[in-house]
């Protein structure tokens, strides 16, 4: 089954990578409704001065460690793109969230252990939010069960499977949720990063 496999996936990538998913991190999923951005309108609208602001390629998982500033790191998709924070959970924030929804759709996930978080917003409106997947009990937002059927399929794997939803199962929600795949080669190499001085709050 498809669905299973994109959680065994997420598995495998967990055991992988426990630098970014046993630390503080946060994965934003971003699809316009027509105009895709380009880096430099990306960067522009998460700078509250609108230029203050580099593009450059780091390491995921080190460049960013000793700069001291927001470093997001962006994929281009062909629908959209994506944001990797790996050090911090800047991108889950309402605010930012709600301005990366204008004109989107917008998935972003965050955790920090055992804690994680998930929003999906549009147009700036919260359509499903949960302070603590860890915690599955309630589902916030103006359509809380919009995202049921790839939340329950994970519940229910796992309780078969006898363990415990975390990390590796929420980023399969993502990505059943958004047909958009955190890739082995994006966070093991170098990427596009926005290193931002005046970020957005």
């Amino acid at each position: 089954m498809i669905a299973e496999e994109i959680v065994r996936y997420y598995r495998r990538f967990d055991e992988n990578h426990q630098w970014l998913t046993w630390n503080s991190a946060c994965w934003t999923i971003v699809k316009p409704v027509d105009h895709r951005p380009d880096l430099w309108e990306i960067a522009t609208t998460l700078s509250r001065s609108g230029d203050d602001y580099e593009i450059v390629r780091l390491d995921v998982r080190e460049g960013g460690l000793t700069l001291g500033k927001l470093v997001l790191f962006v994929e281009i998709l062909d629908d959209g793109y994506f944001l990797l924070d790996p050090y911090d959970m800047y991108g889950s924030e309402d605010t930012v969230v709600r301005v990366l929804s204008e004109r989107a759709r917008v998935w972003s996930l965050s955790w920090v252990s055992p804690l994680m978080r998930l929003t999906h917003m549009e147009d700036r409106e919260i359509l499903v939010q949960s302070p603590n997947l860890h915690a599955y009990t309630r589902m916030y937002g103006t359509m809380p069960h919009l995202l049921d059927d790839e939340l329950d399929f994970v519940w229910h794997l796992c309780e078969q499977d006898g363990t415990v939803p975390g990390v590796a199962e929420m980023m399969a929600v993502m990505e059943l949720a958004t047909g958009v795949r955190m890739n082995d080669d994006f966070v093991a190499g170098t990427g596009t990063a926005l290193i931002i001085d005046d970020p957005i709050r």
